[in-house]
C-alpha cells in the first residue's frame, strides 16, 4: 500500500517521487541547444559526408482526439492503473487508463 505525505508549503498530497516537468523541460532545451550549436559548428566546417539532423524545439501538443480512440480489452493492471489494447486512428495502440487517487484530509 502507498504511503501519502503531505507537503508544508503546499498542503497537496504527494506519492513516491516528486517530479519538476518545468525542471525537465529546461534540461531538455539546454540538451537540444547545445545540439544544435556543435551540428552548426560541424556544418560551417564542411562535413558534408554527415547526414544532417534536424532538431525541432518548438512545443507540440501532445493531446490526442479522443473520438479517435477505441479502448479495447485490458491486458496488463498496475499500481497506477490499468493496460487497454485499443485503436487510434485506425492504428493498433496501448492505452494507459490510470485510477482515480482518492484522499481524505482530516
Amino acid at each position: 500500500m502507498e504511503t501519502l505525505e503531505r507537503s508544508e508549503k503546499k498542503r497537496k498530497p504527494r506519492v513516491g517521487i516528486d517530479i519538476d516537468i518545468e525542471k525537465l523541460d529546461e534540461q531538455l532545451q539546454r540538451h537540444l541547444d547545445k545540439v544544435s550549436m556543435l551540428m552548426q559548428k560541424d556544418s560551417r566546417h564542411g562535413d558534408d559526408k554527415k547526414s544532417k539532423i534536424r532538431v525541432s524545439t518548438v512545443k507540440e501538443n501532445w493531446e490526442i482526439d479522443p473520438i479517435k480512440l477505441l479502448l479495447k480489452s485490458k491486458f496488463a493492471r498496475g499500481t497506477f492503473g490499468s493496460v487497454h489494447r485499443g485503436v487510434y486512428d485506425g492504428i493498433d495502440v496501448a492505452g494507459n487508463a490510470c485510477m482515480q487517487e482518492r484522499v481524505h484530509y482530516n
